[in-house]
């Protein structure tokens, strides 16, 4: 896979070693140093933890690892590493806050990261300029913080992505799914999923959609027409 940022980049290869590569912005390259790098080259911090998802933020990077864990580097100066301060990282530093073993997926946004976890949370940190991270109110969070809603009793977040202003979540309905999969087992009919898109944050340009709010501080969805299933965000 392939994730930029706004003045690096990361590609992670077939046997979950990571390259990085542009302005070292401090520390989201990696490399334990403030240079930058003109042609890809491997993060050796990450050698013994094979990665499976990276993301790209305009400052710092983030990395999910096949053993599910995550880790994070670069600027810190709004806690969008999640490592409990606001000091940079200039090497991947494991996010020990966040369940091990249980990191599916992540997100990098300008001063934000997101991190999404096998029973369908969604935990987030970093600055809470226009309420992105999810938490009904606008003050930094230095450690992941799950969003309260609904999830994982009700419905599950299985993409998300990270604006400069706003955020987008989507989710299934994993009660319907159950009962779905349960009713039609023998049948062999795959059941249908109720799919939804959240925002949060700015909606001054009406980047959230129709809702009238301003700023949206916990997960609020979007209003879509009628028999669309959204299967991706961006």
């Amino acid at each position: 896979m392939v994730t930029a940022g706004r003045n690096h980049a990361l590609i992670v290869l077939c046997d979950g070693r990571v390259l990085s590569f542009g302005h070292c912005s401090p520390g989201a390259l990696g490399h334990g140093d403030a240079r930058g790098r003109s042609l890809p080259t491997e993060i050796h911090a990450l050698r013994g933890d094979p990665v499976a998802y990276a993301a790209a933020g305009q400052h710092h990077s983030i990395f999910v690892t096949n053993a599910g864990s995550a880790f994070s580097c670069g600027n810190g100066a709004h806690g969008q590493l999640g490592l409990g301060d606001k000091s940079d990282a200039l090497v991947p530093t494991c996010v020990s806050q966040l369940p091990q073993g249980q990191v599916m997926k992540c997100s990098a946004g300008v001063h934000t990261s997101c991190f999404l976890l096998l029973d369908g949370s969604a935990w987030t940190c970093g600055s809470g300029k226009y309420g992105i991270p999810g938490h009904g109110h606008k003050k930094d969070v230095l450690t992941p913080k799950r969003i309260s809603l609904l999830c994982p009793k009700k419905s599950v977040f299985v993409e998300v992505s990270l604006g400069p202003t706003h955020a987008l979540l989507l989710s299934y309905d994993c009660i319907t799914c159950c009962l779905g999969f349960a009713k039609n087992f023998q049948k062999g009919v795959r059941a249908s999923i109720r799919a939804s898109v959240f925002g949060l944050g700015s909606n001054a340009s009406g980047q959230l959609g129709s809702m009238p709010d301003d700023e949206v501080w916990t997960p609020k969805e979007l209003s879509l027409p009628l028999g669309m299933i959204p299967v991706a965000t961006a």
